[in-house]
Formats: structure tokens, sequence, C-alpha cells
């Protein structure tokens, strides 16, 4: 399954369809997060896909377990935000 980007504050009647779309998530052997790093609301990005994940019921040990996370346009990174990458990158 290939979801083209997570939409906050997405209409009611979206959402529904949305979710209907992920309840397959429950069939996946693996789930592989692409992240655009470089984007300065990527943190947000990430928190808003975990949380749609668990809305749809999947339990954090399955995320724990088969969620890989890929970062996307790490040349991008500047210096203003080359320290917070690097923060996260060994935490990684």
């Amino acid at each position: 399954m290939d979801t083209v980007g997570f939409i906050s504050n997405l209409p009611h009647s979206l959402v529904e369809c949305f979710k209907a779309t992920l309840d397959e998530l429950h069939l996946a052997d693996l789930i592989i997060h692409v992240r655009d790093i470089a984007n300065p609301q990527t943190e947000f990005q990430k928190q808003t896909v975990l949380r749609v994940m668990r809305e749809v019921g999947l339990p954090e040990s399955f995320m724990n377990e088969r969620l890989i996370e890929v970062w996307n346009k790490v040349d991008l990174i500047t210096d203003a935000n080359q320290e917070a990458f690097r923060i996260k990158f060994e935490q990684a």
C-alpha cells in the first residue's frame, strides 16, 4: 500500500475514507515510513502518522516490531537544522 502523504485537518468524510484504506495495515508484514527529514514539520508529520496508525488500532508492539523509518532528502538538511538532525540520527 502506498499512501502519498498524510494530510492534517482532513474533512470528516475524507478521514473515514482514509481509515478504511489504512485498515489494510493490519495485514502488513512490514511498514516502511518514508519521511521528508528536511521538512521543518517533519516531527509533526511523524507524530501525525503514528497517531493515525494508533487510531486504526495498530498496537505499539506492532509499530515497534514492524515499522521501519526511512529518511528522505537528507541532502537538503540546512546548517540551521543540522544540529537537530545530528541528535535525531544519534537517537535512531
